[in-house]
């Protein structure tokens, strides 16, 4: 089979990306800015006034309100052709979110912009904050609720962008929980400054026209309620709405067009479906209500989605380097391809390789999966058989209720989370709130935490049953996917890859080496905690060639990492 280079549709959006991230980040940064100004309300309103004339220097200067407004106008522009663009409005939940509050936001600016950028300057007016918040608060309270409004939704819209973008860089994974507090507090305070600025000013103007000789209004009479303002505000209004009109009436002209020039799509198994061109065969999929796995959302970045080309009437577009990478990881012939990222130019015949039930229509999931870097620990019951056939069955019940509580209370107190019970078996997970070394040191003190509590639990048991316990544990990091997993509405988040096998596997090892505590090099590595007397040891791990270097550790040795 030939392929036939098609570099200029993935040129074109890999410009369009780069060209909405960096207008976002452009918008973003001035949104910071007036959120920070809005905080300062807090203190005082001649406070915010005094920080507004260096924070919004650079934005009232030419080549800053070039940018800002350069930067806005791309961003309304590529949320239109985003509208267009889309072969179906068939969505994951956040992106439908994202292009929703991307077609809203320039409606509910457009009136603030046209009064700040366009009638005070052209009347040589620099307006204050008690002029804009008499404005706003007094005269027209609507508009104080509008802008707020519009505040939290550009904010809501930036975070969400640009924590999108980045979800992907180990980095931003590392300072994510910052960045969220951040994201959550500065609009907060920004809201509770505007409030309670508003409602001084309010008090101020009422008390002022009370008094036998009221002072003169501090906002020009023009301002707010002249001519011009809702002439061209309306304007502006009705032309973006009559936008949006247009790129509708556009894609459906589109459709109408694409039907005699359109792709057939055969599903081996009898499904035949015309698409337009430079559709992918999961959109196709998506707009026929065909069943198709795509778990990572559409992206590239797993393989659930892949087809066989049973055949095709012409050459298939190449593969580019992220669908490669893909495909090469699980081993996939010539004739095996990414679903999401194959756009047929004619027509062609596919099998779903990975096939879901016809009753069940498979889309992105709200949540996608993600790949993070976490620590994995196993904690098994030893000779758990032997003891359950000894004891009475309520006897068994009660005793592992004991011991899971044990454990789930040691998880939790180092800031790990429970991921499943196996058995007599405990798999916990750490990391999916910060970074590695952080994961490792938690779960190095969880397992610490539970040898110690098993100890306590074991004097008690000798007491009251004459029965002691004892338990293994298994402690491996690296990366590993997250996600919701199971069916209909038993979806639970779990963690799977090769960290959590090779975590079960080195609890097995544990026994193995009469150590109650077995841990990766990789663990070791991450971690500070001093490390003299313990010694480290290859041993044989089923589905490593050359082994695993691990850390035998006896309770005496785990104390340092409570």
């Amino acid at each position: 089979m030939t392929l036939a280079p098609t570099t200029g549709r993935r040129q074109m959006h890999r410009h369009v990306l780069l060209a909405r991230q960096l207008s976002g980040v452009v918008i973003l940064c001035f949104v910071v800015m007036h959120l920070t100004n809005h905080a300062l309300l807090i203190s005082s309103i001649d406070l915010a006034d005094n920080a507004r004339a260096w924070l919004a220097k650079p934005w009232r200067s030419l080549p800053g309100t070039v940018l800002l407004y350069g930067a806005a106008l791309v961003h309304a522009l590529l949320a239109l052709w985003t509208l267009y663009s889309r072969r179906t409005l068939q969505m994951p939940l956040i992106e439908m979110v994202l292009l929703i509050m991307g077609l809203l936001i320039p409606y509910l600016l457009i009136e603030h912009a046209v009064a700040m950028r366009l009638q005070l300057p052209m009347r040589g007016i620099e307006p204050s904050y008690l002029q804009v918040l008499t404005l706003q608060w007094f005269d027209n309270p609507v508009l104080a609720i509008q802008q707020s409004v519009a505040l939290i939704i550009v904010w809501v819209h930036g975070c969400l962008g640009l924590g999108r973008a980045l979800s992907a860089n180990p980095r931003f994974r590392q300072i994510r929980t910052v960045l969220i507090a951040a994201a959550v507090l500065l609009p907060v305070l920004a809201l509770i400054g505007y409030g309670v600025a508003g409602t001084e000013t309010v008090e101020r103007i009422r008390q002022a026209d009370m008094s036998p000789h009221p002072p003169m209004r501090p906002m020009p009479e023009s301002y707010g309620g002249g001519n011009m303002i809702a002439m061209v505000a309306t304007a502006m209004r009705s032309g973006w709405v009559m936008l949006i009109a247009v790129v509708l009436i556009l894609r459906q002209i589109r459709a109408l067009l694409a039907r005699a020039g359109s792709v057939e799509i055969s599903y081996l198994g009898g499904a035949l479906v015309r698409v337009a061109p430079g559709t992918s065969v999961l959109e196709a999929s998506r707009i026929n209500g065909i069943a198709h796995y795509s778990v990572c959302g559409g992206n590239g970045r797993c393989s659930t989605c892949r087809v066989r080309i049973m055949a095709s009437d012409m050459p298939l577009p190449d593969a580019d380097a992220a669908e490669r990478a893909t495909l090469s990881r699980i081993n996939a012939g010539p004739d095996v391809r990414l679903a999401c990222q194959l756009r047929p130019t004619a027509a062609l015949t596919v099998a779903r390789l990975i096939e879901p039930p016809q009753t069940h229509l498979t889309t992105a999931p709200e949540m996608p999966p993600e790949e993070r870097e976490i620590a994995v620990m196993f904690c098994d019951l030893r000779n758990f058989t032997s003891l359950s056939e000894r004891q009475l069955p309520y006897d068994v019940v009660f005793l592992l209720n004991r011991y899971f509580e044990l454990v789930g209370n040691a998880v939790s107190a180092s800031g790990g989370k429970v991921d499943k019970f196996i058995g007599d078996g405990v798999m916990a997970v750490f990391g999916l709130e910060g970074d590695l070394p952080h994961a490792c040191r938690a779960a190095l003190r969880a397992a610490a935490l539970i040898r110690q509590e098993i100890a306590v639990m074991n004097r008690e048991l000798h007491r009251d049953i004459a029965l002691t316990i004892d338990v293994g544990i298994g402690i491996h990091a690296g990366p590993a996917i997250i996600g919701q997993m199971g069916f209909s509405g038993n979806m639970s988040q779990t963690a799977i890859g090769d960290t959590v096998n090779v975590a079960s596997r080195l609890e097995g090892v544990s026994k193995d080496l009469r150590a109650p505590i077995v841990i990766s090099d990789e663990v070791m590595a991450a971690q500070d905690r001093d490390r003299a007397g313990l010694e480290s040891q290859r041993v044989p791990i089923r589905g490593r060639e050359f082994g695993l270097v691990v850390w035998p550790l006896r309770d005496a040795d785990s104390v340092r990492f409570l």
